[in-house]
């Protein structure tokens, strides 16, 4: 398989560096790197592609200005580019992951993968984002354990923290928006 290089952080390591130093993206560089990824996902959804991994360490940035430092400001044209599709399903495949079987992140999962489900679809992947969104915006992840068991139960019964009470600024459709994502059904 043969891709291209992006030189540069992803959008990870690029989280893990403004958080160690207590800052955050700014809502309009979220609202512009969401925005991207959710087109990227519509449009393998629509080619019947589940990624079945969204989370930050799979989304490289690119800009037009030069590879991205995780100790400087993104440049206006930063590009989200997704990444590793090795989780791949394909809906209309007639062989799919069997039940019992969890594949991808703890921390991203949603609750249909924590559990095994079989007929995962493109949901999956928009809770993933949901995921995602909460963590640009407030620095953590909306679940954390100590074993990644403990995470993936989190997800499956606990419902999503309270975004705004540590974000006040942030307008309620942002809030209503990972509401929705992080929906458990």
């Amino acid at each position: 398989l043969v891709m291209e290089l992006i030189p540069g952080a992803s959008l990870g390591n690029y989280l893990k560096a403004l958080h160690k130093r207590e800052e955050k993206l700014p809502l309009h560089m979220v609202a512009r790197i969401l925005s991207a990824l959710a087109s990227a996902i519509d449009y393998a959804h629509s080619k019947h592609l589940i990624h079945r991994d969204i989370k930050p360490a799979n989304v490289l940035l690119r800009s037009a200005t030069g590879p991205v430092d995780v100790d400087k400001p993104l440049a206006e044209d930063v590009d989200p580019i997704l990444t590793d599709f090795g989780l791949v399903r394909m809906l209309d495949a007639s062989i799919q992951t069997s039940t019992g079987t969890v594949s991808g992140t703890p921390a991203y999962m949603s609750p249909e993968q924590a559990m095994g489900e079989k007929n995962v679809d493109g949901r999956s992947d928009i809770y993933s984002l949901g995921v995602v969104l909460f963590e640009a915006l407030s620095g953590q992840l909306p679940f954390s354990a100590d074993t990644p068991m403990g995470v993936v139960v989190k997800h499956i019964t606990e419902p999503v923290p309270e975004i705004l009470k540590s974000l006040p600024s942030l307008p309620e459709d942002v809030d209503h928006l990972i509401k929705t994502a992080l929906a458990k059904d």
